[in-house]
């Protein structure tokens, strides 16, 4: 018996695929924080006070978020007793979006102790919270910062007032004005700031001091002192405005007594600042002598 016989059929398979590419993508670069600008400003309404404007740009490829709780912004005095700035912290989480720039404002914690006017240096990310692509360019530094430093107080011809009575229309010192042998008088000065910038009136500290008075040998040479509150005198604009627009108006209660002197003309003089302690660019401007009447 003859047997079929048997057809081998070969089973070829199809040749290997390559393997698909991998393709990686190039690491997105992070953020990257610059201060690009500085313009620190005195503002003497409604209450003094030292700001300064920074202006942050993200020039990075990503968002940078800061956490909650993080420190934004730091201005640093450079040397001791200079003037620096409050750190300024954000409460809930900000982000500076790739590309984008943001203004962030800081203040001086205290106006009256800020201290001389020296370098500052500004500081994004002080802690470096954040990740960034370049942490060396965080800063920006401003060669001289100061906190109302830049005021000329002046005191105008002093003059006698009666006793309570408010200067007339006008009146801007000296010897415009008189009171009677019979009568209190106060001395009236008036204050000037002929700087560019607003001068400021820190509580408790010596407005203007009389160097001269005739009637300093029963009185003393008294002072005045400034105001309770802290108070801003705003510049005369570099004497472009009109001189009665920008005056501070003080006087010496009962600086006259009736009995005190007989009637004639005599001089008060006194000096603005004469402890230096109000922040000002020039102090040897600041003695200025009038005349005073009683007749």
């Amino acid at each position: 018996m003859l047997l079929a016989p048997t057809v081998l059929t070969a089973q070829i398979k199809p040749p290997l695929k390559p393997p698909a590419p991998i393709i990686i993508a190039p690491p997105i670069a992070p953020g990257d924080l610059v201060i690009d600008a500085v313009t620190v400003t005195d503002v003497g309404t409604p209450t003094p006070r030292t700001l300064a404007a920074v202006t942050v740009r993200n020039a990075g490829a990503r968002d940078v978020t800061f956490p909650a709780g993080s420190v934004l912004l730091r201005g640093d005095a450079a040397q001791s007793g200079s003037i620096g700035f409050q750190p300024l912290g954000t409460p809930t989480p900000y982000t500076i979006a790739a590309g984008a720039s943001v203004q962030l404002t800081m203040t001086v914690g205290d106006v009256c102790t800020a201290g001389k006017p020296g370098p500052v240096t500004f500081r994004i990310d002080p802690d470096a919270v954040v990740p960034e692509g370049n942490e060396s360019n965080n800063t920006r530094s401003l060669p001289t910062v100061g906190s109302f430093a830049n005021a000329d107080l002046q005191a105008l011809n002093p003059g006698l007032l009666q006793a309570g009575s408010p200067p007339p229309s006008g009146y801007l010192g000296g010897g415009q004005s008189s009171v009677s042998a019979g009568s209190v008088g106060d001395l009236a000065v008036i204050i000037v700031n002929m700087g560019p910038g607003e001068a400021l009136l820190c509580p408790g500290l010596v407005l203007w001091r009389e160097v001269e008075s005739p009637v300093a040998g029963k009185y003393g040479l008294r002072a005045v002192n400034t105001p309770g509150s802290v108070t801003a005198i705003a510049p005369r604009q570099g004497g472009t405005a009109p001189l009665g627009a920008r005056l501070y108006r003080t006087t010496l209660a009962g600086a006259y007594q009736p009995g005190d002197l007989p009637p004639a003309t005599y001089t008060w003089k006194v000096m603005a600042n004469p402890n230096g302690q109000l922040r000002e660019t020039n102090t040897g401007n600041n003695t200025s002598t009038g005349s005073a009447i009683i007749k």
